[in-house]
């Protein structure tokens, strides 16, 4: 494991330790509340996301990097789908929450996943990787495919 200098290290850092506190105070607090799994989904979805572009940047082979994108994805699938399913249980409408619902909620998670970690036979999602140095820091320089715009869409969608 070869680290390499991060850009602003000391906040990522920082992010990290505050979002963790903010899991603890969320656990802690609410777990009499209503709600509370999705507020910790809400949580642990964010704090994935922060710790996997930290682990990205940090590290300098490819593959490592790759996993740590792939990781941020996920993520990514985790804090929206949670936001989601938390306005609305906010705005009144769990009974759209049924088994037909969550369904049609998680068809397209649960394929973009499947696509995602097999991503090195088709690459729908990433292609076209490069690496990219910017100032000592090597960065992945990625090239989207045709289903990354669409999962990215429906995320878009959801939190909107």
């Amino acid at each position: 494991m070869i680290w390499q200098h991060i850009p602003y290290y000391k906040e990522f850092i920082a992010l990290i330790l505050v979002s963790l506190i903010i899991i603890g105070l969320i656990y802690k607090s609410s777990i009499l509340k209503k709600y509370w799994r999705i507020r910790l989904f809400i949580a642990i979805g964010s704090l994935l996301w922060f710790v996997a572009k930290f682990l990205e940047l940090g590290f300098i082979d490819t593959e490592i990097k790759l996993f740590w994108i792939k990781i941020q994805i996920t993520s990514i699938f985790i804090f929206s789908i949670a936001l989601f399913i938390f306005s609305l249980y906010y705005s009144g409408r769990e009974r759209w929450l049924n088994k037909l619902g969550m369904t049609m909620l998680l068809v397209i998670p649960a394929i973009s996943a499947i696509l995602l970690y097999n991503n090195d036979l088709h690459a729908f999602i990433l292609n076209n990787i490069d690496i990219k140095v910017i100032d000592s820091l090597l960065i992945l320089e990625k090239g989207y495919g045709p289903w990354y715009w669409i999962i990215m869409s429906y995320t878009l969608i959801l939190l909107l």
